[in-house]
């Protein structure tokens, strides 16, 4: 039986719970992640990649960096993909890289809503899927919130709170039902 393919999106340790699942699922190729750059840290200003990228890079998967005309990026392991600069343009470049029938995974809601444009799966890395039926709530719900955000002054709200095994667990699941329903289908 031919494997799923899956574009995986991510940067912080908390997408490995995600990642790790997807690379365990027996019907799934994960293709390629796109990451953040590589970052500078410590006193020796050393370029440190992302844990996905870390990760992937660990096992072999490509990963791809994204970058807008201008930025400069260096990379010892990725791939770096240089587009024309504006405002979403890496976005538009990751999805125009999606076939139908791939499962992309991803946090942010635009990217989502254009990867089922394109006849792609998308599912959060909460385990939650976005379909043609929920994707315009949830634009709506992201554009209230930014109205509201915008409205208060506050610009730096919480991040996510950490991912427990529970949310890897749930993840998984969900994650291979929805390739049981791709493969019905």
């Amino acid at each position: 039986m031919e494997k799923l393919r899956c574009v995986f999106m991510g940067t912080p340790e908390f997408a490995l719970g995600p990642l790790e699942a997807l690379a365990q699922a027996p019907f799934i190729e994960i293709v390629c992640a796109f990451t953040r750059p590589d970052a500078v840290s410590g006193r020796g200003k050393k370029l440190v990649p992302s844990p996905v990228a870390a990760w992937c890079e660990e096992h072999g998967i490509p990963v791809v960096l994204l970058c807008d005309t201008n930025h400069v990026l260096h990379s010892g392991y990725s791939e770096i993909v240089v587009i024309g600069a504006g405002a979403d343009a890496v976005d538009f470049a990751l999805v125009n890289r999606c076939q139908a029938g791939d499962i992309v995974v991803t946090r942010d809601y635009g990217v989502a809503a254009m990867a089922l444009a394109r006849g792609s799966a998308a599912i959060h890395q909460s385990g939650e899927w976005y379909t043609d039926d929920n994707i315009d709530a949830m634009l709506f719900q992201r554009h209230q919130s930014g109205k509201q955000r915008r409205a208060s002054g506050k610009h730096h709200l919480r991040g996510p709170r950490r991912r427990t095994k529970a949310d890897d667990v749930r993840f998984a699941a969900s994650l291979d039902r929805l390739i049981r329903q791709m493969r019905a289908e």
